[in-house]
């Protein structure tokens, strides 16, 4: 093999691994803290915002449910007509479809749960017990995908306002990841390759 195969091989690897690590980083959640682990159990990197009428009540593992995953998860429990808001910002990007997943719990009894996405009402559930569709331990698993807009700059806010004047709402294993369309994969795939055969036809490896 001479010098320009060898470099032609290299860049078709480095294509193959650039191209391997979109796909991967396609699956990572791009929530931070999305179980509420860190730190023991809290709500570090999210943003809690309380009752506007006072009767707001909000933190990590309130009413003793059993977490969804790992240890702990968020309640919410103001007793007032005004839910707590937790929210954080995201850092996706524009014309992107995202998965956003999550779970939810009210303890066997009725609670007021709301969730948005960059403004878009996901889920909006007043004054209702989750009894259907629901694990072992009262968890209710949602999912949603959800297209970016063109215009989007700085990431997107997500939102959970919740209240429960008997109990309290649980929140676990949050996610928002890439949803790895195949047509969206193809021109990644197709954009990687044309750059190669461009960068080797101005350095020479494809002469005669």
């Amino acid at each position: 093999m001479n010098f320009n195969s060898t470099r032609l091989a290299a860049t078709i690897l480095g294509l193959s691994l650039a191209l391997s690590s979109s796909l991967l980083q396609a699956q990572a959640n791009l929530v931070a803290n999305p179980g509420f682990e860190s730190n023991g159990g809290s709500y570090d990197l999210w943003t809690l915002t309380a009752a506007t009428d006072g009767y707001g009540f909000a933190d990590v593992d309130l009413g003793g449910l059993t977490a969804h995953e790992g240890g702990h998860y968020f309640g919410f429990a103001a007793t007032g007509n005004q839910p707590d808001v937790l929210s954080q910002v995201v850092p996706v990007v524009a014309s992107v479809t995202y998965d956003i997943q999550f779970s939810l719990n009210t303890a066997g009894v009725a609670g007021t749960i709301s969730a948005a996405f960059n403004g878009q009402t996901l889920l909006n559930l007043s004054n209702v017990n989750l009894t259907s569709a629901t694990d072992a331990n009262g968890w209710a698993n949602f999912d949603y995908k959800v297209t970016t807009p063109s215009s989007l700059s700085g990431g997107a806010q997500l939102t959970f306002s919740g209240l429960s004047k008997t109990g309290v709402v649980g929140l676990d294993s949050v996610s928002v990841s890439v949803v790895p369309e195949p047509a969206n994969l193809s021109v990644v795939a197709a954009s990687l390759l044309l750059g190669g055969v461009l960068a080797g036809r101005r350095s020479g490896w494809f002469r005669k």
